[in-house]
């Protein structure tokens, strides 16, 4: 009836690596194996079974990429926020080289989100000329 069957015994684990034909010939086994069908309507179960489990499966797209946008998300607990230094010691008693080994980042992974920095940097370079932001000690060599 069936040229190949999957291999292996049981249902497979569903895993990020296997796609939608897979899951639908696994799917068509197994009805095949409990229910008589005509071998002419075999191609069309297939066919809407993968349509049906392709439509199911969430569209897997690049997460996005720091320095992108208004936060950063914690990637222990989901938070949003402009500083996540703070919140890995606070929250999950992580340092930031801890957060970034535990989850594969690299070295340089941003710690507060590129709009935070760039508004502080923006803010600081505005404040400096007129004193703000510099210690009492500089601002009298300044004079």
């Amino acid at each position: 009836m069936i040229d190949r069957l999957p291999t292996g015994h049981g249902p497979q684990p569903v895993t990020p690596r296997r796609n939608a034909m897979e899951l639908a010939i696994e799917v068509v086994t197994a009805f095949v194996g409990n229910n008589a069908i005509n071998p002419r309507a075999l191609p069309q179960l297939i066919r809407a079974v993968h349509e049906t489990i392709d439509g199911l499966s969430p569209r897997v797209s690049q997460p996005p990429k720091p320095g992108l946008g208004e936060t950063l998300t914690c990637r222990e607990c989901g938070a949003r926020l402009k500083v996540l230094r703070r919140h890995l010691l606070i929250k999950h008693g992580l340092l930031p080289e801890a957060y970034r080994a535990r989850h594969g980042l690299a070295d340089d992974y941003p710690m507060t989100a590129p709009a935070h920095s760039a508004e502080r940097s923006r803010r600081s370079t505005r404040a400096q000329p007129s004193g703000w932001g510099v210690r009492p000690a500089a601002r009298r060599k300044q004079h």
